[in-house]
């Protein structure tokens, strides 16, 4: 489990202190977030979550939907208006995907490496998607959980 106990010491940050980030800055800290730890599961446990190119375009989808958030704040001539809700729905769609890999990787790692069967939901994966990775992260890292039970589970099911 020491592998998993680093990468909850490289994310360094609770479920709670993201989504503050998150709100604060109109969804830029969940890009840095994804970066950063996409390459920290790719260094840790060798396995690639996304490509440099799918974190480039969604970087790109984030820029234009941050955009479209400071203009409609500040009541500019916005010319990402018209296209604002294809932007967020492909934006989440890409989220989604990300946090499923993610998903998968840390799932599947923890099955192989520890033979600790960890039963996600799909549903919370996909309503909180990259907030139920990091709380995964953090679970799966605290090490007072080893060998225990999750909370709010049932037969060793992960909620």
């Amino acid at each position: 489990m020491d592998v998993i106990v680093s990468l909850k010491k490289a994310n360094n940050l609770s479920t709670l202190k993201f989504i503050f980030f998150s709100i604060v800055t109109l969804d830029i800290y969940e890009l840095v977030w994804i970066y950063q730890t996409n390459q920290s599961i790719n260094k840790r446990l060798g396995v690639k979550v996304k490509s440099q190119s799918y974190i480039i375009l969604l970087s790109v989808l984030v820029t234009i939907s941050f955009l479209d958030n400071v203009l409609s704040l500040l009541e500019l001539n916005n010319p990402f208006e018209k296209f604002n809700n294809i932007i967020e729905i492909i934006k989440y769609l890409m989220f989604v995907e990300w946090s499923n890999y993610a998903r998968y990787v840390l799932t599947y790692y923890c099955l192989g490496e520890y033979n600790i069967n960890v039963k996600t939901k799909s549903f919370y994966m996909i309503l909180f998607n990259i907030y139920y990775i990091n709380y995964l992260i953090n679970f799966l890292g605290d090490t007072k959980h080893i060998n225990k039970e999750p909370p709010f589970s049932k037969n060793n099911k992960l909620i």
